[in-house]
């Protein structure tokens, strides 16, 4: 029986609109985020492209995807929903100051927990906030290896595309909605 949803962040409740905005190339800010996500200290070249992008944080952040927001709020009435994001430091802090956060039962940020996507420790620690076990969670992202880094530990995972697919396999794995 599904007790918990969570969802990533970057490309399902919000899309990843960095490098449309500032032009960085989609391998650099991955090479970035990389370095940050584990919590180790980009060279000097990546912090640039870092600084390039943060201002835009707020921007994207405060523009989340509309049909998802809806999904958590009906979601939110019968299971624990969540997030679990990797994330800098820097955009955490920005994060955190959506209003959308409080939809949120447990918000995890791989800058908070020092772990990140898709190790399995940091989906057994989602589990544990949750107060439930990893066979009870379903977890949504855009990135298929975060997906199969979930299944791992023995979460059901979806790999987001589109809302419609979402959907349907939220019906699969016998969410109500």
């Amino acid at each position: 029986m599904i007790k918990a949803i969570i969802f990533d962040f970057g490309g399902v409740i919000i899309k990843d609109q960095y490098t449309k905005y500032v032009g960085v190339k989609t391998a650099e800010f991955q090479l970035a985020e990389d370095y940050a996500n584990k919590g180790e200290p980009p060279s000097q070249e990546l912090s640039k492209v870092i600084e390039k992008l943060s201002p835009l944080t707020p921007q994207i952040y405060s523009s989340p995807d509309n049909q998802i927001i809806e999904l958590i709020k009906t979601l939110k009435l019968k299971y624990k929903v969540g997030l679990l994001s990797n994330n800098f430091t820097v955009w955490t802090q920005e994060a955190k100051k959506q209003e959308y956060m409080q939809l949120f039962d447990v918000a995890i940020f791989s800058s908070d927990v020092k772990l990140s996507k898709p190790g399995p420790k940091i989906y057994e620690y989602a589990a544990q906030q949750f107060g439930v076990k990893p066979f009870e969670c379903v977890f949504i992202d855009n990135i298929e290896e975060n997906v199969q880094g979930a299944r791992f530990v023995g979460m059901k995972g979806i790999w987001y595309k589109n809302f419609e697919q979402l959907i349907k396999d939220l019906n699969y794995y016998g969410v109500e909605i």
